[in-house]
């Protein structure tokens, strides 16, 4: 029986910080900022890539852009209401031209727009 290492510090994946899991915000409160953190810096061809899935599967519902930040500001008005999970991923590429993820963070739930 082998025991299960874990991951390296370089490929663990980013902790999703806030909104908090379960988090169900109003219409008015379309405006949120989503924040993380990694255990380390990123590289200069990495970037943090905000996602949001529907409730179930992992086709993305919305990408909202690649970030050098661990936050950024959301305006929820952009998706449907509905309930949806979102995840950072740590994505290597240039000058938006993706090259394949490094890491994804858990998924939180999030219910937007009641």
């Amino acid at each position: 029986n082998t025991p299960t290492r874990p991951p390296a510090p370089d490929r663990a994946a980013p902790r999703p910080l806030a909104p908090a899991d379960g988090a169900d915000l109003a219409r008015n409160a379309a405006i949120q900022t989503f924040r993380w953190e990694w255990a380390r810096p990123l590289a200069a061809d990495e970037s943090y890539e905000l996602r949001f899935y529907g409730a179930t599967g992992d086709d993305f519902a919305a990408p909202f852009g690649w970030h050098k930040q661990s936050s950024a500001e959301v305006d929820l008005n952009n998706l449907p209401a509905g309930t949806y999970r979102w995840a950072v991923a740590v994505v290597r590429g240039v000058d938006g031209a993706w090259a394949g993820d490094v890491a994804e963070s858990e998924k939180l739930d999030l219910t937007w727009g009641r």
